[in-house]
């Protein structure tokens, strides 16, 4: 199970909260190991999932009817549905399977008439059946039009409705040992990927060219690639683009940073190297963003406030051959979604808990030098950290 069931729990108590009601992609799985593969594709199409404070009250699933087959063929642990809209399946002389189990839940939902016409009656009826028509209502506000937000504030006029897609962050945090295992899984396919440019790496070769490298690295091993960002040079400086045709020369930085999900679960992975002899500055700055890192890692343990490991890290950085180091942030975790919190920075004083994933990243860029960038990804253990990640820290030196 991905929910931190307890967790949730008692973020709930902390709240107020009678239930929750997920509508993102990324919080409706997370709450029913359910992947809405297709709802969240065509605009106005919505799926939800009802989550009651009260452990006696079993959670629900609100689906189109066109996504039942995503939830059959996967083991979700809530197995109320109510479904809306239409949909049409032909030649089901023969089951067995998942298409039997397809068939027989169709059936049911339309001739038990739990298929609505639209997303909101259907949500509606369902938490009208739970009896939290007046109940205090935690509405997962960031996947609903701003009109069915005020239609259930209308239809639910006894009810107390807040915005919760915040709590549900914050109840994600923790991560489950499930969560921690995908999420390993997905760095070590990430670092996979880094290793496989390094090694192709050679003078000539094109940024679109390594990232169609890094692209088809991540997908042979079975992940999915979100970011595949290859700079090269001094042009490494200017991140979060699209590659060019820059060919690599001798010297010449190659930064990588990667985002690739393995069953829904993101990485963040990051490093630069240099294609043959570095520059003494190379050498000097990389060892300066190294150094930083490093102070960083050493504060990471269950108790110490995000921001005072932000502030080492800075300092370390300038006291180590960059005076001038900014950084708006040195850190973040990850997850279901690409950035989970807590982001490590100066304004966030929340402390490290056990079982949070930390990613500590402290970049450097400088157009006409290029980019500095080393990621790794670590879970906070009850007294410090172990790594999940295992690519080297030193710089390394290709081609």
């Amino acid at each position: 199970m991905l929910l931190n069931r307890e967790r949730a729990y008692a973020v709930m108590d902390k709240h107020g909260l009678d239930v929750l009601v997920a509508s993102t992609e990324g919080n409706v799985a997370y709450t029913t190991d359910y992947w809405p593969l297709g709802t969240f594709r065509p605009m106005g199409h919505q799926s939800f999932c009802i989550l009651p404070r009260d452990e006696k009250k079993e959670p629900a699933i609100v689906m189109p009817i066109s996504d039942l087959a995503a939830w059959v063929t996967k083991k979700s642990w809530v197995q109320e549905i109510w479904s809306y809209g239409t949909y049409h399946v032909e030649g089901f002389e023969q089951l067995h399977g998942h298409e039997k189990k397809f068939k027989e839940v169709e059936t049911r939902l339309i001739s038990s008439r739990l298929c609505y016409p639209s997303s909101l009656e259907a949500l509606i009826a369902a938490l009208r059946h739970k009896s939290f028509a007046g109940a205090s209502i935690g509405l997962d506000e960031m996947n609903i039009p701003v009109q069915h937000i005020e239609a259930l504030k209308t239809k639910l006029d006894r009810a107390k409705i807040s915005y919760a897609y915040e709590i549900f962050r914050e109840i994600r945090m923790i991560k489950t040992p499930e969560e921690i295992a995908r999420i390993h899984r997905s760095t070590q396919v990430a670092e996979r990927a880094v290793e496989d440019v390094w090694s192709s790496a050679r003078v000539g070769m094109t940024e679109i060219q390594l990232a169609g490298i890094c692209r088809s690295s991540i997908s042979r091993q079975g992940g999915v690639p979100a970011l595949w960002f290859v700079g090269c040079g001094t042009l490494s400086s200017l991140t979060d683009r699209d590659p060019t045709d820059y060919a690599l020369r001798p010297g010449d930085w190659i930064m990588l940073d990667v985002f690739s999900s393995v069953e829904h679960y993101y990485s963040d992975t990051a490093r630069s190297v240099v294609l043959g002899d570095p520059s003494p500055r190379q050498v000097k700055y990389y060892e300066a963003i190294l150094k930083g890192r490093n102070e960083a890692l050493k504060l990471i343990k269950p108790g110490v406030k995000a921001s005072e490991i932000y502030r080492a890290a800075i300092g370390a950085i300038r006291d180590n051959g960059i005076p001038h180091f900014r950084r708006h942030h040195i850190g973040h975790s990850t997850g279901i979604e690409p950035y989970d919190p807590p982001l490590i920075n100066a304004d966030t004083d929340l402390p490290l808990e056990e079982n949070m994933v930390v990613i500590i990243e402290t970049p450097y860029y400088e157009v006409g030098f290029g980019a500095i960038q080393l990621e790794d990804t670590v879970l906070v253990t009850s007294d410090g950290f172990r790594y999940l990640s295992a690519l080297p820290q030193e710089l390394q030196v290709i081609g």
